[in-house]
């Protein structure tokens, strides 16, 4: 190999590493969030319920189907019990 095609592919390289993958430099690595960890499903409101999959939290809108969230669960509105006002 030439010193010529040494040089540019050396340059190449350094132009890859650089600005692929910075060549084990994680300090321009975007930042990924941690996904919260949970042990029960929950309702978040009344439309969302934070349900519990393998300890990781999954995010259901439950009016989507027509439901609410209630009692931890995606429930339809009928079987919701209406609160007691007296």
């Amino acid at each position: 190999m030439s010193l010529n095609a040494k040089v540019l592919f050396g340059a190449a390289i350094a132009a890859f590493c650089v600005g692929v993958t910075g060549c084990g430099d994680d300090s321009s690595a975007p930042a990924v969030p941690a996904t919260p960890e949970c042990t029960a499903d929950a309702c978040a409101d009344a439309n969302t319920l934070n349900k519990c999959t393998d300890g990781k939290i999954e995010t259901v809108d439950c009016t989507a189907n027509g439901q609410v969230c209630s009692g931890n669960a995606c429930s339809d509105k009928s079987s919701v019990p209406e609160p007691d006002c007296t």
